[in-house]
């Protein structure tokens, strides 16, 4: 799958909820501006984000809410 540099391979929360492997992510549009909340998520790239759209800004898939024990943005 191709994307633009505006654009990462994300999952969509229906197939992680569906524990669907082997399948290409899709297209996610990466924002230009985020809103500052914060609602900590933890990315796939073992980085803590402030919420997520600062990290589908920075093109991490998603690992789980909240932020990892120890670890920071």
């Amino acid at each position: 799958m191709t994307h633009s540099r505006r654009e990462f391979s994300g999952w969509t929360q229906a197939l992680r909820a569906a524990a669907v492997v082997d399948l290409a992510g899709v297209c996610v549009p990466r924002p230009q501006a985020c809103v500052e909340i914060y609602d900590p998520v933890y990315g796939c790239d073992r980085a803590t984000y402030a919420n997520d759209c600062a990290r589908v800004s920075a093109g991490a898939t998603l690992a789980h809410a909240g932020a990892c024990a120890g670890l920071g943005p």
